[in-house]
């Protein structure tokens, strides 16, 4: 049976994961990788990189469709949010001919590219949640009735990769952050045990195969630079349930901040998450059920079957293009 050729768009600096798929492949399937930036190292370390048009560009679906004819694509995957409505909402486009999107529905997709929906997700179905306010008004309402304390987190309402995220220690500096820009909500600011979280759900039986934990010593650009592998059952129970009411499938990355014995799922994105490379060192390998999965083949759940204390340090490495 022939594997499957990939691209995985939005590739930047997931050098590490190219190589992943790579070696899973074995040769018998290529990556292609895509992004906006032809200084994105990923694009030098697969089998092929294109340098397309930013999202916003009205002809950023022609250029990947194209690119999918020319190499065979069987799959296509983003590793960043703001392309995940676009796959998803033209999932039915690419399947007529012949290429699968690996992301959730539009619906899903939309709830975790949207704070609001999401914290609005989170109070309907009973799950702990963060205090979240959209605009200045709410805040200063809120804490008039409840003595709301500071600090607060600031961060965009459709933000990526911690994008403008930051602590907030007083209304004058909250102000000032505010002054004229749209699209920022104010969180309660949980000052916990901060825990990362793979999972992948199979496209085919929909079951989830994997739900790995790392708690985070150090984050950088938004992603976990620093981390270990941690066993935590209920975490992981929490989670299952989370993913099965918003139905979410493929590749997942969630963050929880646990505090006086409560979690609180603080963000979720349907797509892989920065910090993966410890989940596939540990065996939490996903990059083969996505190809088992295109192959027809179901994966088998093996929940918390990875070993704890396994750290993950990121380090610097350079890629080289010359002329």
């Amino acid at each position: 049976m022939n594997k499957p050729n990939l691209l995985i768009t939005s590739a930047g600096r997931r050098t590490k994961l190219v190589e992943y798929f790579k070696r899973e492949l074995q040769g018998g399937g290529k990556v292609i990788t895509a992004d906006c930036s032809d200084l994105a190292p990923a694009l030098y370390t697969s089998d092929k990189g294109y340098i397309i048009p930013p999202v916003t560009d009205e002809s950023y679906l022609r250029k990947l469709m194209e690119i999918c004819s020319v190499e065979n694509v069987s799959a296509v995957l983003s590793l960043i949010d703001t392309e995940l409505p676009i796959l998803a909402g033209h999932k039915n486009a690419l399947e007529s001919v012949g290429v699968k999107p690996i992301i959730s529905d539009e619906r899903s997709v939309d709830i975790c590219s949207d704070k609001i929906k999401m914290h609005n997700f989170l109070g309907r179905h009973g799950f702990d949640n963060v205090k979240t306010f959209e605009d200045l008004d709410a805040f200063l309402s809120s804490r008039t009735k409840e003595n709301f304390p500071f600090p607060v987190f600031l961060k965009q309402r459709f933000g990526s990769a911690s994008s403008g995220a930051h602590k907030i220690d007083n209304l004058e500096s909250l102000k000032a952050a505010l002054g004229g820009k749209d699209n920022l909500i104010i969180q309660e600011f949980i000052d916990g045990r901060e825990l990362g979280i793979d999972v992948y759900v199979d496209l085919i039986s929909r079951e989830i195969i994997s739900i790995f934990i790392k708690e985070k010593f150090l984050m950088r650009s938004g992603e976990t630079d620093k981390a270990v592998s941690v066993l935590h059952p209920d975490v992981s129970a929490l989670v299952a349930d989370f993913v099965k009411r918003l139905g979410l499938i493929g590749p997942l990355d969630m963050d929880v901040i646990e505090k006086n014995g409560r979690y609180f799922i603080i963000d979720v994105n349907s797509r892989f998450g920065g910090g993966y490379p410890l989940a596939y060192e540990c065996g939490e390998n996903y990059p083969l059920y996505i190809i088992n999965n295109l192959l027809g083949m179901v994966n088998e759940p093996r929940i918390g079957r990875y070993v704890a204390g396994v750290k993950m340090m990121k380090h610097d490495d350079v890629v080289i293009v010359r002329p």
